[in-house]
């Protein structure tokens, strides 16, 4: 097992690799026209650390929920009441609002320690 400085030196080398595109296998075509997947796949043995860093990027799912929370607590925070706030107080109103409901959820799942 590789120490984290000799992991994180190995990577680095790997890297500078990955950059220059030393001793990577010929392939038709632009690096650029491939996809990240394949090219991976076909070029593991020669950075096998960033390969693991790349598998666990490329498998991770994408998806809007965050920002559609955002929006959806942004709509309820200006209605049409409220339309003539400022940017800035809206801002402030959202971060209490969602700040609240976190501590409201800490103290109902029993962590009211935390929130001291």
């Amino acid at each position: 097992m590789l120490g984290r400085d000799e992991l994180v030196l190995k990577a680095e080398v790997e890297l500078g690799q990955y950059f220059a595109r030393a001793g990577l296998r010929a392939s038709a075509g632009s690096m650029l026209d491939w996809e990240p997947w394949m090219w991976w796949s076909t070029n593991e043995g020669h950075m096998p650390t960033l390969q693991t860093v790349a598998a666990r990027v490329l498998a991770q799912p994408s998806s809007a929920s965050a920002s559609e929370n955002n929006w959806s607590t942004h709509e309820f925070i200006i209605s049409r009441r409220r339309n003539k706030l400022s940017v800035h107080r809206a801002g402030d109103l959202v971060f209490v609002f969602s700040n609240l409901n976190l501590v409201m959820r800490v103290n109902t799942a029993g962590y009211s320690r935390l929130c001291a």
